[in-house]
């Protein structure tokens, strides 16, 4: 399992999995390949964020499973954005 993170800290701290690998986005290199490898992945959950969104918007996985949050903006007002931007194949939760 991979985690992509901005905060490598918490998500060792947090999320606690056997065969863990961490990407740690503060490292230095070059952002897009990132993004590669988040789209290399079987499935993919994302954060409410357009890095996160890229990389599985860029994944041709054919059977691929992508969870979203279905909260993307804390402006409700906004909302109606997500339905646009979310594919209708990617789990909103």
């Amino acid at each position: 399992m991979l985690y992509f993170s901005d905060d490598i800290d918490w998500v060792k701290e947090n999320i606690i999995i056997d065969n863990a690998f961490y990407v740690d986005a503060e490292e230095e290199r070059f952002s897009g390949e990132d993004i590669f490898l988040m789209s290399q992945c079987d499935h993919n959950i994302i954060a409410n964020s357009s890095f996160s969104w890229w990389g599985a918007w860029l994944n041709t996985h054919v059977d691929k499973r992508i969870l979203a949050p279905k909260k993307w903006y804390a402006d409700e007002q906004k909302q109606y954005l997500s339905e646009m931007m979310i594919p209708r194949d990617w789990i909103q939760v």
